[in-house]
């Protein structure tokens, strides 16, 4: 915990081990971690896409701005709906 790439990396290899949802929740501790880590958005994203939570093409389509606004709009949307405080 609180190591950005090592949790990056162990994301890396779910995803290419095919543990999809696993490498989903690697991504999100690496960007718990240090959430400036542009290769764990980027990651994250595409796993999103790849698992059909995005349209297809929609990480392509965004400069690397609209990406992260998106994955910080995804988060508040998901906090608010999810446990409340």
């Amino acid at each position: 915990p609180g190591d950005d790439t090592a949790a990056y990396n162990l994301g890396v290899a779910l995803e290419d081990l095919g543990r999809l949802p696993e490498a989903a929740q690697a991504y999100e501790s690496a960007l718990e971690a240090d959430p400036a880590n542009a290769e764990a958005h980027f990651n994250l994203s595409r796993l999103c896409e790849r698992l059909g939570f995005l349209p297809s093409g929609a990480v392509e389509n965004l400069d690397a701005c609209d990406a992260e606004l998106f994955y910080f709009k995804e988060v508040e949307v998901h906090s608010a709906s999810g446990a409340q405080e």
